[in-house]
């Protein structure tokens, strides 16, 4: 890749507000505090303890802070500083751990390397495709401009380890054997993927971003109705699908939670001093795997550990990474006994069975048959908590902005949650009530075989009037025990039946409540299709408008046109048409001819050579038909000549009256073309 080498002649341009409203877009800025560097300033010349980012890092190659352990593991391996790695190639490493990640792989250096190495661009590093034919990638850029004057500083504990400044070519010789997971190999050949921007949610979902605040929901993608996969909207960069989020079922766990092992978290606050190292630290950075759904991160101790290299004077000898507290190194699984104690050295013996411990054991599974019978109601309890589907509440959920569902939404879970509470109360109370019912059983059991047994000795010893009078006696305060016993179990079971109605009243309010819940989920989907409909309507009349318009606009050029050729016909009309139309007439033989005949009878008449000679003659007294040339009927063939021209017609003239209507280019055909003016 061709580059340019004038990494120290680009001053910043970035200035505090815009700083700050563009990094709360990406992390934290409460806890990773960003600083605008000075005008004058230069990529080159970081200041103490912070390192540069480029802006483009963030909304180009989908980087993230904390950064992803991954990111951390690319910089450590080759040895250069982030602001040395241009946004393009940032981001085919950042593509690289998203399509691993949606694969359901890990990503590594070994398996990167076999598809990427290190490059150079002028002055900074790029990332280069090995080959085209065993590529991963469908699609790329082909660059990127205005990122070089677009930088910030940040305290250089984002980073755990020194990052070295480079010069020329020697962070490129990295000559080792890789070890790769052949299966991810395989389907990263076979997943072709374009280059992309990628959406918060979807780095949310591979783990790479934490921005994400909504506790109690996850982000998912659907196409229609159809939930769809991470790797499918990668491949489709997203085309006609929609980013949405669910609410969390009973007991999962958040996204944050299952995800939080991908990515480095050290907290800005902790202001520590970690100097640029000549090739960097001794870092060991161990990456785990995402949980799947619903199940926790695994946290053991060796989860994003340092180890720092003894010889070095750059780096702290107490990492803030190590933590050998007891919690961090809980004892191995031999150590600890079924219950969760810890057992340290102490051999079990085997106790002998007395009747005391025989009903300890009794009690104790009567408790334990207790504990399963909660257990299930809770269950039933979280089958009437999700009596709604979960995917109305969704479609609440996404309309929120545009109707205001958010708080129906909330109210529903509110009140589903007192309808949960209430179930389980209930059931615990039936429990109660069998508990004691057993109880009362048990009880009437023992009383009867005390009676049995004291029945048995009075007829064995009926000689003995004080022993029967004494088994009377206990059996009347037997009785009367008895009888107030049951009195107190009357009175308690009537308590439990008035509680009883109570919940069961509450209960119906609940359904209610519930019924009148899923009428409002009702009326507010017809109100969103209603609109829905307004709004392909609007669409249709949108279209119709817009072709009425693109109709009117062509009539318009049409009549443009029409308008041009008319003013043309009507300039040719005055400037060639009647000029060319009065010289045919002056020149005609129709016209010339009767004007030469009223001529010749105006001259015999008034002007001729006869009436002049006449005259002399008359003078001498010679008669005036004696004269030769007079005519005395001249003036009657003038009369009858000025008659005969007044009524001429014109054959020329009839038909250029003829051509009215007709185009200005046949008329034009009418006129030899020798009377037409050049």
């Amino acid at each position: 890749m061709v580059g340019k080498r004038d990494m120290h002649l680009h001053g910043s341009v970035v200035s505090e507000p815009s700083l700050t409203a563009f990094c709360s877009k990406f992390f934290d800025t409460s806890v990773y505090k960003p600083i605008v560097p000075k005008p004058s300033d230069k990529i080159t010349n970081c200041p103490p303890n912070h390192i540069g980012f480029y802006t483009r890092h963030f909304d180009f190659a989908s980087l993230r802070l904390p950064l992803s352990v991954f990111f951390l593991e690319f910089l450590q391996f080759y040895g250069i500083d982030i602001c040395q790695l241009s946004p393009l190639g940032a981001q085919k490493v950042v593509h690289f751990e998203v399509v691993c990640r949606s694969l359901g792989g890990d990503p590594t250096i070994g398996l990167f390397r076999q598809f990427f190495h290190l490059t150079t661009a002028g002055d900074w590093y790029t990332v280069g495709e090995i080959s085209k034919t065993k590529s991963m990638l469908s699609d790329t850029y082909s660059g990127l401009k205005g990122w070089k004057n677009r930088f910030f500083w940040m305290p250089n504990n984002v980073v755990p380890f020194g990052m070295p400044w480079h010069g020329s070519k020697d962070a490129l010789n990295h000559k080792q054997e890789d070890v790769f997971d052949g299966e991810l190999y395989d389907k990263l050949l076979a997943t072709r993927t374009p280059l992309q921007v990628f959406p918060e949610p979807i780095l949310v979902l591979t783990g790479i971003s934490r921005m994400w605040p909504f506790p109690e929901a996850e982000p998912i993608i659907k196409k229609g109705k159809k939930e769809m996969s991470v790797l499918g909207f990668v491949k489709r960069k997203g085309k006609d699908m929609v980013l949405t989020s669910r609410a969390l079922a009973p007991n999962e766990d958040n996204i944050l939670v299952r995800t939080a092992s991908a990515t480095y978290d050290i907290p800005a606050t902790e202001q520590e001093d970690i100097p640029r190292a000549p090739r960097g630290g001794n870092l060991s950075l161990e990456q785990h795997p995402i949980s799947p759904q619903g199940s926790k991160p695994d946290t053991s101790p060796s989860h994003h550990s340092v180890s720092e290299d003894a010889g070095s004077k750059d780096h702290h000898s107490g990492s803030p990474l190590r933590d050998d507290s007891p919690e961090r190194n809980p004892p191995s699984p031999k150590d600890v006994s079924p219950s969760g104690d810890v057992v340290i050295g102490i051999k079990a013996q085997k106790t002998k069975s007395t009747p005391a411990r025989k009903e300890h054991h009794r009690k104790r599974k009567e408790v334990a048959e207790e504990s399963d019978d909660v257990h299930q109601l809770e269950k039933k309890a979280r089958i009437l908590h999700h009596a709604i589907p979960p995917g109305e509440l969704d479609r609440a959920r996404g309309k929120k902005d545009e109707y205001a569902a958010e708080g129906a939404s909330v109210s529903v879970v509110r009140t589903l949650s007192s309808i949960s509470e209430l179930v389980q109360s209930y059931y615990k109370k039936l429990a109660m009530e069998k508990k004691l019912k057993r109880k009362v059983g048990e009880y009437r059991s023992e009383v009867e075989q005390l009676t049995a047994k004291l029945a048995k000795r009075k007829k064995g010893d009926r000689s003995s009037v004080r022993k029967g009078k004494e088994a009377i006696r206990a059996m009347g305060e037997m009785k009367v025990e008895h009888e107030r016993e049951m009195e107190a179990v009357r009175s308690k079971l009537s308590d439990q039946e008035k509680e009883m109605e109570a919940l069961k009243e509450k209960l119906r309010l609940s359904d209610e409540q519930n019924v009148t819940l899923t009428r409002s989920v009702n009326s507010l989907e017809e109100r969103i299709s209603k609109v829905a409909d307004e709004k392909k309507a609007w669409s249709v009349c949108k279209d119709n408008y817009d072709k009425a318009l693109e109709a009117g606009e062509k009539v318009m050029d049409q009549l443009r046109l029409f308008n041009e050729e008319a003013e043309k016909d009507r300039d040719r009309l005055v400037t060639s048409i009647i000029p060319s139309t009065a010289y045919k007439l002056l020149k005609s033989v129709e016209f010339l001819q009767p004007l030469g005949d009223m001529e010749s009878l105006l001259y015999n008449s008034a002007y001729h050579d006869g009436l002049v000679a006449g005259w002399k003659a008359k003078e001498e007294g010679m008669k005036l038909g004696d004269v030769d040339g007079y005519n005395v009927k001249a003036t009657e063939e003038y009369e009858e000549g000025a008659k005969k021209w007044d009524n001429t017609t014109y054959e020329f003239l009839e038909k250029f009256k003829a051509m009215a209507g007709k185009p200005v280019k046949e008329v034009e055909e009418l006129l030899p073309s020798s009377v037409l003016p050049s």
